[in-house]
Formats: structure tokens, C-alpha cells, sequence
């Protein structure tokens, strides 16, 4: 969860100081699956166990708290306008929070991940001064990691329950992003997929094109 708990983790690094190795991991703003697991996020903030974010109550909503500076435009949405929203808000204050010089955070970008799985493995472990164990190969085998494309993972029926499919051809990072967008087509209006194509830009100069 740590994509989210980033743009609000500043009382963390307060409480931990120098003790906190902090691991975001990020995914491309162009997930179908990301946008159907908020969309339906939004309609289940404080109805459920599960619910692990503070909400706040306005017009009898239960409202996430992280979002209470856009209270109105995202009152006015649907739950595909508020995913957006909710992506927008943890990506762009997430990135100001993680461009901080004096915070240890490691950046993990699931495009990068699933091909270079050992790459942040090592970076993680060598930050915690520990070795890497036989469970985690084990582990990576299990995911399929390093994979042959994104979608390629393990079947999973909660994942098929958010629109992941088993792929049919393995596409480039950059033509599954392509893909995605143009899919979002059918659930965004053209003023959030306008949104969602700046997310796109900004995370990939960030993330892949380096």
C-alpha cells in the first residue's frame, strides 16, 4: 500500500527519524487495474472491515481523509472520476514527499520490478544489511518474476475480479501503457483521460525513461 501511504507519510519519518527504510513501489497511472480497484474503493471508504483509511463524514459520505483538500470536486465525481482524483493526490504529493534529500526512501516502479526483480531486491537488502534468503528466490518463482510482460503473473481470481486477464502476447512496457489508455476510454470522461495522459507522462520521465 505503499503507493498511497507515501503522499501522507511525513508523521512516519517524524516518529522513526533515521530508523525508517521506506519502500514505494509504483505502478503507471494507466492500470485498468488500478482504476477499477479504486473506483470501487470509493464507494467502500469506512463501510468495511478491511477499510484501513481515516475518513471524515461530509453530507453523509464517508470521505478519505487524504482527500479533503478536493472535497468538492471529487463530491461532484463518479467513482471513476474519484480514481482519478485519488491517483492524481498520491502520485503528485507522494513525489514531493519522496524528493526530499534527507528521507531513505527506495523507489520501486512495478514496470521495473517484474523484469529487474533482483535489481531492487538487492537495493532493499543491501539498505537493510541483510542477505537474501532461499525463501525469496522461492518467492520469485512463485510470482513469476522476472516475467515476460506486466500482465504476465500468477492467475488470481481476485485480480481477474479487477479486470486482469491472462495475456495473450507479451507487449512492451510502452505498448501495454498504450493499451491501458486507450481501454480507460470506456469508463473515463475525455477530462480525466486528459489527466490521466499528463499522470502517464510525468510517471514515465520519472520511472522508465531513465
Amino acid at each position: 500500500m505503499s503507493h498511497g501511504i507515501t503522499a501522507i507519510s511525513d508523521p512516519i519519518f517524524q516518529s522513526l527519524g533515521d530508523r525508517l527504510v521506506f519502500c514505494r513501489l509504483t505502478r503507471s497511472p494507466s492500470s485498468i487495474y488500478m482504476l477499477h480497484h479504486l473506483a470501487r474503493w470509493s464507494k467502500r471508504w469506512g463501510n468495511e472491515s478491511r477499510n484501513g483509511m481515516m475518513c471524515i463524514e461530509i453530507g453523509g459520505e464517508k470521505v478519505p481523509q487524504f482527500i479533503v483538500n478536493r472535497i468538492d470536486e471529487y463530491a461532484k465525481g463518479n467513482e471513476y472520476d474519484r480514481a482519478v482524483i485519488m491517483l492524481e493526490e498520491w502520485l503528485e504529493e507522494g513525489n514531493k514527499i519522496a524528493d526530499k534529500q534527507s528521507l531513505d526512501i527506495v523507489e520501486i516502479p512495478f514496470e521495473r520490478l517484474v523484469f529487474e526483480p533482483l535489481k531492487y531486491i538487492e537495493k532493499i537488502s543491501t539498505r537493510l544489511e541483510i542477505k537474501i534468503s532461499t525463501k525469496v528466490y522461492k518467492e520469485m518463482r512463485k510470482q513469476k518474476v522476472p516475467r515476460r510482460s506486466l500482465d504476465d503473473a500468477p492467475s488470481s481470481n481476485i485480480f481477474k475480479g479487477y479486470g486482469w486477464r491472462k495475456p495473450l502476447h507479451h507487449l512492451s512496457v510502452k505498448d501495454q501503457i498504450n493499451s491501458e489508455i486507450k481501454e480507460m476510454e470506456d469508463y473515463l470522461k475525455p477530462a480525466m483521460i486528459k489527466r490521466v495522459k499528463r499522470l502517464v507522462e510525468d510517471y514515465t520521465s520519472r520511472h522508465l525513461d531513465k
